[in-house]
């Protein structure tokens, strides 16, 4: 069956990030350069490389839970160019949540029969200063459903790797990419496939790109977006990519494959993990911020207090001045010491 000989040469698999392995972004997108609905997700204080994410709130992020693993993170302002060498418009991430159940790509027990993509994909970050001032609302079970039946239009916008040159070594400033895309009506593989049966019907939100446009490889944790009563509304996160790697060459034949090639019908796209299916996750980031806030108000009112009584110490210190009328010297302590009529201070 070729869609199952194709599998080999598909990256389902989201690459788990790191600071040095870049994630990809949209070949054939449109520049998204100031888009206040994307993130980047940056794993080192000086590195530019990393993974997308949305920022919900001032100080919330939605990402895929493979993003972060490993060492801190911080979160570029929103759409912002990241130039090589790092950006200082950036905001550290305090704490980050993931689902229990969140597994990452590989094979069950080592059986390549049995390999997976990441599982319960989806991460929260929390900010240790706000970025922004915009908080956006994330899609209910309902809409996402609405939006399957209907093969809906969305908005996917990631930063990352644009061409394959760059996938072979090209370094460029990095700008967020954006391009439409449809909801797919049904799953594919549904029922049989390892990626698809541990999970709840509205858990996996499919997509589907334009053709000679290609989704692709990772921009692990690049939102989707639709837009409702004029709102625009987060649905969730990018866990992997179906279709051939930015670093397989446009020459190879899966580019022209019928189901997964981005010149093929079938069209490649996205898979996605949605928000609503990870509420515990979610509300247990909301409130660590919660308390996060009660304890930096404590702090920086204990911090007011102490330099308030510094302050007072300072000015109720009694100091000595010297005082001089011709060959008299005369020496004079107080809080606000003044020279006696007649002397004048030395």
């Amino acid at each position: 069956m070729r869609i199952r000989e194709s599998l080999t040469k598909v990256l389902l698999i989201a690459f788990a990030f790191t600071s040095v392995v870049p994630a990809n972004s949209m070949m054939g997108g449109q520049d998204a350069t100031g888009d206040d609905r994307i993130v980047g997700i940056i794993g080192g204080e000086n590195a530019q490389r990393g993974c997308s994410g949305a920022l919900i709130a001032p100080r919330i992020v939605f990402t895929a839970a493979h993003c972060l693993t490993g060492g801190p993170r911080w979160v570029s302002s929103p759409g912002i160019i990241i130039p090589i060498g790092g950006t200082p418009n950036k905001v550290k991430a305090i704490a980050q949540f993931v689902s229990p159940l969140f597994q990452n790509s590989g094979c069950d027990n080592g059986d390549k029969s049995k390999c997976h993509g990441p599982r319960y994909d989806f991460g929260v970050l929390i900010l240790e200063k706000p970025l922004g001032t915009k908080t956006f609302r994330y899609a209910t079970s309902d809409e996402i459903e609405e939006l399957r039946s209907l093969g809906s239009s969305v908005l996917s916008i990631g930063y990352g790797i644009t061409s394959y040159s760059e996938s072979r070594g090209e370094i460029r400033n990095q700008n967020p990419n954006k391009a439409n895309a449809n909801i797919r009506k049904s799953y594919i593989w549904q029922g049989g496939d390892e990626l698809v049966k541990p999970f709840p019907v509205n858990m996996i939100v499919q997509t589907r790109m334009p053709q000679d446009t290609y989704l692709g490889g990772g921009d692990s944790g690049s939102p989707i977006w639709f837009e409702k009563d004029e709102q625009w509304i987060y649905i969730g996160a990018l866990a992997g990519a179906m279709g051939p790697s930015p670093a397989t060459s446009p020459q190879d034949p899966i580019w022209d494959d019928l189901f997964w090639g981005t010149r093929g019908t079938g069209g490649p796209g996205g898979q996605y993990f949605a928000a609503q299916a990870f509420p515990k996750v979610i509300e247990d980031a909301k409130k660590f911020l919660e308390q996060q806030i009660i304890l930096e108000a404590k702090a920086a009112a204990e911090l007011k207090a102490k330099q308030e009584a510094e302050a007072k110490a300072v000015a109720m210190k009694k100091r000595t001045i010297t005082c001089v009328k011709g060959k008299l010297t005369k020496k004079v302590t107080a809080v606000k010491p003044k020279c006696p009529a007649g002397y004048k201070k030395k």
